[in-house]
C-alpha cells in the first residue's frame, strides 16, 4: 500500500518523516550517528525500525517517547 495507512491502521512514520524533511535529513543522519540513507529507510513507507533508531530521531528533533498507562475498558 503505497498511503499512509497499512493493513487499516495508520502509519506511525508519517509525521516523524514530515519533521524530518522540515529538519534537513542530513542534519538528522548527522545528529544520530546514522547514515543519511539510513533515515531515510527508517521512516521510509516500508520502513521497519527498531525502537533504537526511531528513539535516536525522535531526540535528534527535540522529542523523546513516554509511556504511559492507557485505561482500558471493563470487560
Amino acid at each position: 500500500m503505497k498511503n499512509t495507512q497499512k493493513m487499516g491502521q495508520l502509519r506511525p512514520y508519517s509525521p516523524l518523516r514530515m519533521v524530518a524533511r522540515l529538519k534537513g535529513i542530513s542534519k538528522l543522519a548527522e545528529e544520530t550517528g546514522m547514515t543519511r540513507n539510513g533515515v531515510q529507510k527508517v521512516l521510509s513507507e516500508d520502513g521497519n525500525p527498531g525502537f533504537e533508531n526511531i528513539n535516536a530521531i525522535m531526540q535528534a528533533m527535540g522529542y523523546r517517547l513516554i509511556a504511559e498507562k492507557l485505561e482500558m475498558p471493563a470487560s
